[in-house]
């Protein structure tokens, strides 16, 4: 196994997947998504030393993004999350809880009426598993697939953010700006205000993607990884002359992440998303 010509490849691959990530995944002008979006990756686990291994991970992270389509907004969060991890000869499972609490400041008058700029805040609890499929190597776990889903829910100021804007569509129909597109028969429609996301009971957000783990002595790993996350079955209401309607809205992102055990047990860990940016620490206990 050359661990050179491997570390090449993901060189390149990483490059590209910066390069390739500059923008924020397309989504309609005035789609607010759950504070969470975009920010899902998969969970630490232990790398595969010649047994079944089991471990638990306690870990903290800060992230700052863009809300999809909304350049002027800004949104920030915290979470801690709790999981344990088991890894096997082709692979490992994970499982845990989390919770998070944020503020998404609206300032972009655009897509937001000056009466609701502002600060809200927002926060919830949620579930986490993942699955993963590897080869194993005496100093390199070569991740295949990575798979990981967390289901959650949001409560606050920013979910009821997204009724008072449809709201307000409603009720200010005929003095919204228009937007209009075509060049020589131009259609206009009321903009801004009238895509906009409404949390229907609680979310669902997953990520793919695959990776590698180098194994140090102590335990100590270096991991490395790229896919895409999603947020599915969003659900936007569009309202038009006060008929509020709703359809499905997913959205898709990339993601690259870095971990690195700075000791035996305590790992630095930073994403790059495809709106933002996530930083944290984690610790690893309770081996067996």
């Amino acid at each position: 196994m050359n661990i050179n010509k491997i570390l090449t490849f993901w060189t390149v691959s990483i490059f590209t997947i910066i390069l390739s990530s500059g923008c924020s995944p397309s989504a309609s002008p005035g789609f607010l998504a759950p504070g969470l979006t975009g920010s899902a990756t998969p969970q630490q686990t232990p790398g595969y030393q010649g047994q079944a291994t089991s471990a638990n991970y306690i870990s903290s992270q800060f992230t700052l993004n863009e809300p999809y389509g909304r350049v002027e907004d800004r949104n920030f969060f915290g979470k801690v999350d709790f999981h344990r991890a088991n890894t096997y000869q082709g692979g490992s499972v994970s499982y845990g809880a989390f919770g998070y609490l944020g503020n998404l400041s609206a300032r972009d008058t655009e897509m937001t009426p000056a009466s609701l700029l502002g600060n809200y805040f927002y926060g919830g609890v949620g579930l986490t598993a993942g699955v993963n499929a590897h080869i194993s190597y005496p100093k390199l776990d070569w991740e295949l697939l990575k798979i990981n889903a967390r289901f959650y829910n949001e409560l606050g100021k920013y979910p009821e953010l997204k009724n008072e804007l449809t709201d307000y569509r409603n009720d200010h129909d005929d003095i919204l700006p228009r937007t209009c597109s075509g060049f020589i028969f131009p259609t206009c429609h009321p903009s801004s205000y009238n895509d906009v996301y409404s949390r229907h009971g609680s979310i669902l957000d997953t990520s793919v993607g695959m990776g590698f783990k180098i194994k140090h002595k102590n335990k100590r790993t270096t991991q490395i990884g790229t896919g895409m996350n999603f947020h599915l079955f969003g659900r936007q209401r569009n309202s038009v002359r006060a008929e509020t309607t709703t359809k499905t809205f997913n959205t898709a992102g990339l993601y690259l992440q870095f971990s690195h055990t700075l000791q035996e047990r305590l790992s630095v860990n930073v994403d790059l998303l495809s709106s933002g940016a996530t930083f944290g620490l984690s610790y690893r206990f309770g081996e067996r």
